[in-house]
């Protein structure tokens, strides 16, 4: 679903020239097939949205690096800092596994907070789990990893830079599980 407010009207300081719209669509089929597991690469060190932290109609930076990865005949890009830590995907927030540990990149390093990342920090205690947001470098990704987004939900990551990864296990099944029972239920 897409929300505007669009100014339809010459006198913008006029509440009569403004209009809400609404359209809905399928959720793609390419977003679908990223449920079951993404391949993902790392995007070259430094490249960024232009407004971390806002979702802005500005998605050069993501369009960029998305078609960077379909080159690679990968579905996601991550973004990585100068010294090669993991800050986000160009659609996706990420998740590293450790033990019964979830690493994931703090706000304060420049992503986007998405709603499903917050729901998995404030949800993962319930499968035994403890987030951490803290900076890692990528190669605790092929560990076991995981993605989030509004629209894919919760994806395990399959490959990264074209080797495959760890499957992110059991904690992850449950915590998606419950993820799913709450979209089902109408509670997110």
């Amino acid at each position: 679903m897409r929300w505007s407010y669009l100014a339809v009207g010459r006198n913008l300081d006029d509440s009569r020239s403004w209009r809400f719209f609404s359209m809905l669509f399928p959720i793609p089929p390419e977003i679908l097939r990223k449920r079951k597991g993404v391949r993902a690469i790392l995007l070259p060190r430094d490249w960024e949205r232009t407004t971390p932290r806002w979702k802005t109609i500005d998605y050069r930076a993501s369009i960029a690096g998305a078609r960077l990865a379909k080159r690679f005949a990968a579905e996601e890009g991550i973004f990585l800092d100068a010294k090669g830590r993991v800050r986000e995907g160009t659609m996706t927030n990420v998740f590293s596994l450790s033990g019964d540990r979830a690493l994931t990149p703090p706000v304060s390093a420049g992503i986007l907070p998405g709603v499903v990342r917050g729901w998995v920090i404030r949800n993962a205690r319930r499968v035994g789990l403890r987030v951490e947001e803290r900076p890692f470098l990528s190669a605790r990704l092929r560990e076991g990893a995981f993605l989030t987004s509004s629209l894919t939900g919760m994806a395990p990551l399959k490959t990264l830079d074209g080797k495959p990864c760890r499957p992110p296990g059991e904690a992850f099944l449950r915590l998606r599980e419950l993820y799913l029972d709450e979209v089902r239920r109408g509670k997110i």
